[in-house]
């Protein structure tokens, strides 16, 4: 890489702005650090250990944790150099075995933190020591920061040593912290990735509501620049599911968009074309659906009954954030659950039912050409009688 010829001024000017940066940077890694080792050292026997490159990335710490088939391996790192990296692709030993670890896509600004992370195809004993030689690939992007495409890779050596926690089942992923219930106004989401149980920190999302369209997002934070975000619209504009990932971990949260607050003890859809968006309170036990064309987008955290009458037909229903015992008899309606646990009873035909990231503990299906869709739902016992009844699983 050339030397680029300045001025007096400018390089005083220059300096001045990469010191500042430069504090600002080391302090959101030393306060990054500090959580994941302050944290740390209260998850029982996962401990941090001791790492570091030749050059370019700096190593804060590694995490380790085994179970009685795989290790599990951890490196909070940082980009020490004065320019963005991208494109960074880490690989980890272990007893000889070499593993290419899951890195946060993107461009990485000076000092900026990340969490790359690697299933190793080995048990290791526990509290025995965890070593071995970590490389790390990164494209340069130049001083300006604009030139991420064409950027020239450089690997860079280094060493690990960590003692080996145990762990039952070892997990690393992406968490959203946010309110179920509805909110007019806009939503602040905070992003952060765990490690055995520690949670780092990533950045803050903020979700504005916009009638008529899909909501906006925007995110700020130490880390939020690497966050892959999306987000869409369910139930006619009731509902925001956001998506995030980070190093190949995507969490979703589903959020209720200019809901109205429901205090009564049932709540009733009846007539032709009527519905909204309502967040029922813990008082509302019973949802009662019937007529025709009728569409709602229901939030709640209580035990609720959602019958679908036998005079129910073409009805649309969300329900979101839910535990309800739901039962349908009517014929041609759309129901979906999201993020809930359900018992459910189907006597009706030819409707549809689609759970996603659900639990239903007893399921029963006693009617006819029925389509009962299962995405990332699990089911503890089920009944199935009806005629051309029929399910599928994601």
């Amino acid at each position: 890489m050339g030397w680029v010829k300045t001025s007096g001024a400018f390089r005083a000017q220059a300096s001045l702005e990469y010191l500042l940066a430069f504090a600002m940077a080391l302090g959101i890694m030393v306060v990054a650090a500090y959580v994941i080792l302050g944290l740390g050292s209260s998850v029982g026997n996962i401990q941090g250990g001791s790492c570091g490159f030749d050059l370019g990335i700096s190593c804060t710490d590694v995490l380790v944790a085994s179970n009685s088939t795989s290790t599990v391996f951890a490196l909070l790192g940082s980009n020490s150099r004065e320019y963005p990296v991208n494109g960074l692709r880490l690989s980890v030993a272990l007893n000889g075995v070499s593993t290419p670890a899951l890195c946060p896509f993107g461009k990485i600004l000076p000092g900026q933190t990340f969490v790359c992370y690697a299933t190793l195809g080995t048990f290791n004993r526990p509290a025995s020591s965890a070593s071995g030689n970590i490389t790390a690939s990164v494209g340069y992007c130049g001083f300006n920061g604009g030139d991420c495409g064409s950027a020239v890779h450089e690997s860079y050596a280094g060493r690990y040593n960590a003692p080996t926690g145990t762990f039952t089942k070892p997990q690393i992923g992406l968490v959203l912290y946010a309110p179920n219930i509805r909110s007019n106004g806009p939503y602040t989401i905070n992003a952060t990735f765990d490690i055995f149980g520690v949670s780092l920190y990533l950045g803050t999302l903020t979700l504005t509501p916009q009638p008529g369209s899909q909501p906006k997002i925007a995110y700020s934070g130490p880390d939020a620049s690497m966050l892959g975000v999306s987000v869409g619209t369910l139930a006619n504009g009731c509902a925001a599911v956001v998506n995030v990932t980070y190093t190949n971990k995507t969490a979703t949260g589903v959020y209720a968009l200019n809901a109205s607050d429901y205090n009564s003890s049932k709540y009733t859809l009846s007539g032709n074309t009527n519905g909204g968006c309502m967040a029922l309170a813990s008082s509302t036990k019973t949802v009662s659906v019937s007529g025709k064309n009728n569409t709602a987008g229901l939030f709640t955290l209580s035990n609720v009954f959602i019958n679908v009458s036998s005079t129910g037909s073409q009805n649309n229903l969300a329900v979101f954030n839910s535990t309800a015992t739901l039962k349908i008899a009517g014929n041609y309606n759309n129901v979906t659950m999201f993020n809930s646990n359900a018992v459910l009873t189907i006597t009706g035909t030819y409707n549809m039912v689609r759970f996603v990231n659900s639990r239903i503990s007893n399921f029963t299906a006693s009617g006819n050409n029925n389509l009962i869709v299962l995405d990332n739902t699990t089911v503890a016992k089920e009944s199935i009688t009806g005629v051309n009844d029929i399910v599928q699983g994601s």
